[in-house]
């Protein structure tokens, strides 16, 4: 095991980087600023052996922000390998980087307002987009051609050009998930994109919400009328899905002791499924063979579920539930050697008490890459978290509730690690602003 990596035998696992705390100080003494509903209650137990997360939190009351220019950094002693210099120094922005492993992608991030950010792997910042007239920006997708589209919560869709001029912006109950469709024949400009969104109902005595795929045309910004992308509704295909959860009862099995109406005071909205995640799976050479379509997974965080479901049917293809996950995020299709599908997920373990990224083999339910954290501090998300597989290997791992995020090797290494240098002011003090997710990707500097 290397800084809480669990895989198969017979990956390669590299040692890693050993900095001097002569080269730290070096490093240090030439340093410049720079800056770069219904959750449970906390949990109770953790795995045994490892550290509380809690005990291993950094950066909750920030002294200072210290950065190193690229240049520096891409020096040997200006690696910033060396985890209790991070530490101790309450250091912001960019803490670790090993340029000769990390991938050269460019990370985009939101910060949880209306702003985006998009920084070299060093900490350059290339430049800082506004969203107008949006309050809570969770997160924005680079495109191919230079734009970005962005969700905020509850508010709608904003599609940027590379400059932040606002080509549209839509109106709209979103939640959390907005991502480009594979419809065929798409070209930059004319995309479509799938986007989370939310309705309420009134179901066994209590309003209710569930939650809708739906499909923006990049073009006009309206959803689309093509017959082959419809929208796909947990609330149409909740029984298919309870079914697939199995197991223990879900909260709102039975109506609720006291109605809204009857009792004469507001209840809020219960979120039954809670849609977090949206991919697309291209068919296998099988699957196509069998006359299958496309595959759209979908992570259901409060039932601990994730799916694969029939585009344009609608219908449930497979499930992973509970017995492999504990209110996942972010799930993401990657193509298997033998052509069959692997996803892979941040689970948070809200209930467990302790995170983990893994990759599942679809087919076999088996877990084939576990990764829980950098030694001595255990990966601890309690809701939110995003990985991403990068090119070439590397896994981006956003540590939301931490406002923190990891590039880790195959081998489980940290090679490069960001704490967001944006602090608010709560009840116990200074915490670190939480990154929903943040992603890679190719974006040319201005």
């Amino acid at each position: 095991m290397r800084d809480g990596l669990r895989l198969n035998p017979g990956l390669p696992v590299r040692k890693p980087i050993q900095v001097s705390a002569a080269a730290i100080s070096i490093a240090v003494a030439l340093a410049c600023s720079s800056g770069c509903g219904g959750d449970p209650a906390p949990p109770s137990s953790r795995e045994p052996g490892d550290a509380s997360p809690e005990g291993a939190k950094l950066g909750r009351r920030a002294a200072q922000t210290i950065g190193v220019p690229d240049e520096l950094r891409a020096l040997g002693y200006g690696g910033w390998n060396d985890v209790e210099a991070a530490e101790t120094s309450l250091a912001s922005g960019v803490v670790r980087w090993d340029p000769k492993r990390c991938a050269p992608a460019d990370r985009v991030w939101a910060d949880d307002r209306s702003k985006i950010h998009v920084m070299s792997p060093g900490g350059r910042s290339h430049r800082t987009l506004h969203v107008p007239d949006h309050g809570q920006v969770e997160f924005a997708r680079s495109l191919e051609g230079g734009r970005f589209v962005t969700l905020s919560v509850d508010e709608g869709v904003t599609l940027l050009e590379p400059d932040g001029t606002v080509v549209w912006q839509v109106a709209a109950p979103c939640h959390h998930e907005i991502t480009v469709a594979p419809r065929p024949g798409d070209e930059p400009g004319g995309r479509l994109f799938a986007v989370a969104l939310h309705h309420a109902y009134d179901f066994r005595g209590r309003r209710v919400r569930f939650d809708e795929v739906a499909y923006l045309e990049e073009a006009t910004g309206r959803f689309t009328e093509d017959p082959a992308w419809p929208s796909w509704s947990t609330w149409e295909h909740r029984e298919a899905l309870e079914r697939a959860v199995g197991g223990d009862p879900h909260p709102l099995s039975k109506p609720a002791a006291h109605a809204s109406e009857a009792s004469g005071r507001t209840e809020a909205t219960y979120d039954y499924f809670h849609l977090n995640g949206i991919d697309f799976a291209r068919s296998t050479a099988a699957e196509e063979e069998a006359g299958s379509g496309m595959t759209m997974v979908v992570c259901l965080r409060n039932v601990s579920l994730i799916a694969g479901v029939s585009v344009p049917g609608g219908g449930l293809e497979w499930s992973l539930g509970p017995a492999l996950l504990d209110w996942p995020h972010a799930p993401s299709i990657l193509a298997g050697p033998s052509g069959g599908h692997r996803l892979m997920v941040f689970d948070n373990g809200t209930h467990r008490g302790w995170s983990r990224v893994i990759e599942i083999d679809v087919d076999d339910r088996a877990i084939l890459w576990e990764w829980r954290g950098p030694a001595g501090r255990p990966l601890w998300s309690r809701v939110r978290g995003f990985a991403e597989r990068l090119a070439g290997g590397n896994v981006l791992v956003t540590e939301s509730e931490e406002g923190r995020a990891y590039e880790i090797d195959v081998a489980g290494n940290v090679i490069w690690e960001f704490l967001n240098p944006e602090m608010r002011e709560t009840e116990t003090g200074a915490q670190r602003r939480r990154i929903y997710r943040m992603s890679g990707a190719r974006v040319n500097p201005r």
